[in-house]
């Protein structure tokens, strides 16, 4: 983990420092508007089989939780704050991470977004959540 920790912080070192070259802030924010919407899908555990963050102590929720926590406060410290990426973060930035993860989650879940594991469920909760994201 210390070793992925230091090259995590050369990474965020990497983009601080080319914020500021012409052009690099636009890049990345086209960047991010092209991979992020698969972002939420990336950690989904094969057949939602959820001992795979269970094992380590955690939920689903708490991963998601976390990783939502990362991604921001690396996208502050390179200087792409998130209302600045105009559209490509599709999570509500006025809730708190947590309830962000669950509404993620949620749509997982119910295959309306994320990778097609099958039909949509048509829960009340997972709709109402995909039409107001």
């Amino acid at each position: 983990m210390r070793n992925v920790s230091r090259d995590e912080q050369r990474h965020i070192g990497f983009g601080v420092k080319l914020r500021t070259e012409p052009g690099c802030l636009e890049a990345a924010a086209a960047m991010l508007r092209e991979v992020l919407p698969w972002a939420a899908a990336s950690y989904v555990p094969p057949g939602w089989d959820e001992t795979y963050a269970e094992c380590f102590g955690y939920t689903l929720e708490d991963v998601y939780t976390a990783s939502i926590d990362s991604l921001e406060t690396k996208l502050r410290a390179a200087g792409l704050p998130l209302e600045g990426l105009f559209g490509a973060y599709a999570q509500r930035v006025d809730l708190p991470p947590r309830e962000r993860a669950d509404r993620a989650l949620t749509m997982l879940r119910a295959n309306l977004v994320g990778e097609n594991l099958g039909p949509a469920r048509r829960d009340r909760r997972g709709v109402e959540l995909l039409r107001r994201a």
